[in-house]
């Protein structure tokens, strides 16, 4: 999902938690780290990139699927499940279970809605891989010109 998709769902998931009795800030957290989620690019895209070559080409890199290399800590069911024990283990603390809670909610709305296969969301599946965009199932976006690994900043 983009950007914009993601802000877009996150909006039943603030009416959800304030319905089920949430209070307010914490609906605003569960939505926000629903968001916040997709900062797992940023690493991916300086460690193909080499550096930063700005926001543009941050976003149209991805876009056009050029980044090679695709680690996405934060999109990893392995990484979400350690935390649900983790709230488990400790009463469920409100504030991490809404920003847990979000994070959950992102992982099940990319997949469900992007076309990579249910494996792809498993961290130990992409390690298995080496991260490696070229041995992952990733399709859709506009195919880049030049091939896969362009690592200069387009103007």
């Amino acid at each position: 999902m983009r950007s914009n998709e993601h802000l877009l769902a996150s909006v039943p998931l603030l009416g959800l938690w304030l319905a089920g009795g949430g209070d307010l800030p914490q609906a605003a957290t569960a939505a926000a780290a629903s968001l916040l989620v997709d900062l797992d690019h940023f690493p991916d895209y300086v460690w193909w990139r080499r550096g930063w070559g700005g926001l543009r080409d941050f976003f149209a890199s991805f876009h056009t699927h050029q980044v090679t290399r695709l680690a996405l800590l934060a999109h990893s069911w392995e990484l979400l499940f350690l935390a649900v024990v983790f709230l488990w283990l400790g009463g469920w603390p409100a504030w991490p279970a809404a920003l847990v809670c979000g994070w959950a909610y992102h992982l099940a709305w990319d997949q469900l809605t992007n076309p990579v296969g249910w494996k792809f969301y498993f961290l130990s599946y992409r390690l298995a891989h080496g991260c490696d965009r070229r041995r992952l199932p990733v399709t859709g976006g506009i195919a880049p010109r030049g091939g896969l690994d362009r690592r200069s900043p387009s103007g």
